[in-house]
């Protein structure tokens, strides 16, 4: 009978997650009508409640978001998963508030603060509470010595995530000098894209241009690879056209690595991102000595970015 009832269960989680992915893929593509159909189809469940939950927050809905979250712990109680989307949605609340904002930072990091209680073996969990106490101000509950003890846990938990945690941690307490050396450290006995675009990024504002390159050049896609690690190598190619620019030279190398960003990463959906992009990419074309086609998408490019307009206006003069 115990055996039924697994198969079952597993049966059902299964059936779940596949409505979840369903309505993520279908709101990927726009369609928010069938998106919104998957998740309420399963909004009894955790996996549900997080979706919608979610949904309505990119939909700057927050205070449906808001209802849906506050019931689903209510609802499971015991449930971490839940308890992080509150912190994430409260913070979001808090942005967007002004007199509330001081009650919606509590929640927010009362949410993250439970999730890692219920689950401190989760990385994810604790990276979101040390977020918050590095970014909320400390009447909100901001606190960097907080932040610093669960970054010694996090990095025992996990390596990448815990790099990550100390890097922003050096940057909000201004500890350049730390910062340098850790980073440089790291980035000599790793392969993790993630701590290379660190170096990379670092190395390149410190006009390390020659070391720049190399390090950048070094980050692969894994084969299996997470979204943390997605994320990184795409980044990677966005920042060696910021390199070849900064530089005057790399000028090949950063076409392909631009290009590769425009027709493959996620983020070239994001619409300042592709705009940015596409700077990067006319001017390195101008530059390379393709200058009528590079002013041809400089000046197709239409923003109201007051920096990126700024930055466009100047480039043109100097083609």
């Amino acid at each position: 009978m115990k055996i039924y009832v697994i198969i079952a269960l597993m049966l059902t989680i299964t059936s779940v997650q596949a409505d979840v992915e369903k309505g993520d893929k279908a709101y990927a593509q726009g369609d928010k009508v069938t998106a919104l159909a998957y998740y309420k189809a399963v909004e009894d469940t955790p996996e549900g409640i997080k979706a919608l939950a979610y949904f309505y927050m990119k939909e700057d809905e927050l205070d449906d978001a808001e209802d849906i979250i506050v019931a689903g712990v209510k609802r499971f109680p015991d449930n971490p998963d839940l308890y992080n989307v509150k912190g994430v949605i409260m913070s979001r609340q808090a942005m967007d508030a002004v007199f509330s904002a001081l009650s919606y930072a509590k929640k927010s990091k009362a949410g993250f603060a439970k999730a890692v209680e219920l689950a401190p073996q989760n990385a994810q969990y604790r990276m979101d509470l040390i977020q918050f106490y590095l970014q909320a101000p400390g009447f909100a509950g901001g606190n960097t010595d907080k932040a610093w003890e669960h970054v010694q846990v996090l990095e025992e938990l996990d390596t990448t995530m815990g790099f990550q945690a100390k890097v922003a941690y050096y940057q909000v307490t201004e500890q350049p000098e730390f910062l340098s050396q850790f980073v440089l450290s790291a980035a000599q006995h790793s392969s993790a894209p993630e701590v290379l675009l660190s170096a990379g990024i670092l190395l390149m504002n410190q006009q390390a241009f020659a070391q720049s390159f190399a390090t950048l050049s070094k980050i692969q896609l894994p084969s299996e690879a997470t979204e943390s690690q997605r994320e990184a190598y795409y980044g990677a190619q966005y920042q060696m056209a910021k390199l070849a620019m900064m530089a005057n030279q790399y000028y090949d190398e950063a076409l392909v690595s631009i290009e590769l960003f425009m027709k493959q990463s996620p983020q070239y959906r994001n619409p300042q991102f592709a705009q940015w992009a596409q700077y990067r990419y006319g001017v390195l074309l101008a530059r390379s000595g393709e200058i009528k086609k590079g002013k041809n998408i400089l000046n197709a490019i239409e923003t109201q970015d007051k920096q990126l307009h700024k930055e466009l206006r100047k480039m043109l003069r100097t083609l």
